[in-house]
């Protein structure tokens, strides 16, 4: 949901299950708890193309997506 309100363009989203790495943690970054960091390759069906992308997700208390970062192909 995060996602689409960012990029309304996006349609759908489908992680690569076999590409996903899903840590625990237990840091900060400043004063927000970081506790899972998430890790693999998301296809992002959007109106012009729909190839597999590597991403990382921080995720915070509550299961809030602190950061989603994707790489440039």
């Amino acid at each position: 949901m995060a996602l689409k309100e960012q990029s309304p363009s996006l349609k759908d989203l489908v992680f690569d299950v076999e590409s996903l790495a899903i840590s625990k943690a237990s840091t900060k970054i400043e004063d927000i708890p970081v506790r899972m960091v998430i890790m693999g390759n998301a296809y992002l069906e959007r109106k012009e193309t729909g190839k597999a992308q590597r991403f990382v997700c921080l995720i915070g208390e509550k299961g809030k997506v602190l950061l989603t970062f994707f790489t440039v192909q």
